[in-house]
């Protein structure tokens, strides 16, 4: 049976802290544990969170080692999401599990995240967050992507190549633009989800990838770039 169709009210907060104290950073931080890293603030490497400018597809291809060298406090960030629901219509037998046939407060997702150098001298870093789902009541892995890039020199160009080991297809990316990274961020998880969507977006946490990825600037403002996963 469908649930009637909603007018629901979300009020939803991320609360973004990093177990480092970012208070040394004073703006808000799309992805904190790479801004401290880094000491940029988001708009370096963000348009309009998530997609990235071209110092935040460098920051990607380069395995997100730079600013670092090992893992550190600063390299981890928590968020949790608090939503409230309200539908038209109560729902018989509630909203979900443990939750009222109306009107419900939900911490829905809070997720570690750590993001950074693992050992900046070989080119590995990592974008790693594990997630606890407050009305389903799990832990899961959530997005996942290992890289493992180096920098050559050839035809007097520079090239970066790297691998990647990842749980969903499109988090790696370099532009941020697939529905890994896309609109709902976060959905409602009280309120009526989409009916239907994209296959890439449902094997996202129910896979394992690796891949290779190469990447070249053929002129200053054009660059090759190019990725093969499995």
């Amino acid at each position: 049976m469908r649930r009637p169709a909603p007018h629901f009210v979300k009020i939803s907060s991320s609360v973004f802290a990093t177990i480092c104290f970012l208070a040394a950073s004073p703006k808000a931080h799309a992805i904190p544990a790479f801004a401290a890293q880094t000491g940029e603030p988001c708009s370096a490497c963000h348009i309009g969170f998530p997609q990235l400018t071209p110092y935040g597809r460098e920051f990607k291809l380069e395995g997100y080692v730079a600013g670092g060298m090992f893992p550190a406090f600063k390299n981890f960030a928590l968020m949790s999401q608090i939503g409230y629901t309200h539908v038209n219509t109560k729902v018989a037998g509630g909203l979900a599990p443990d939750y009222p046939s109306n009107n419900a407060w939900s911490v829905q997702q809070t997720s570690l995240f750590y993001g950074g150098a693992l050992d900046a001298a070989i080119g590995l870093g990592a974008f790693l967050q594990g997630t606890y789902d407050g009305v389903a009541h799990q832990y899961h892995w959530d997005n996942v992507d290992i890289r493992l890039a180096r920098p050559i020199t050839l035809f007097n160009k520079s090239v970066y190549y790297g691998f990647t080991f990842n749980n969903a297809p499109g988090v790696t990316d370099l532009w941020n633009s697939p529905p890994a990274w896309g609109y709902p961020f976060i959905p409602d998880s009280l309120g009526v989800g989409n009916a239907a969507e994209v296959q890439i977006s449902a094997l996202a946490q129910s896979v394992f990838g690796v891949g290779a990825y190469s990447a070249v600037n053929v002129t200053r403002n054009d660059l090759v770039y190019t990725e093969v996963d499995f």
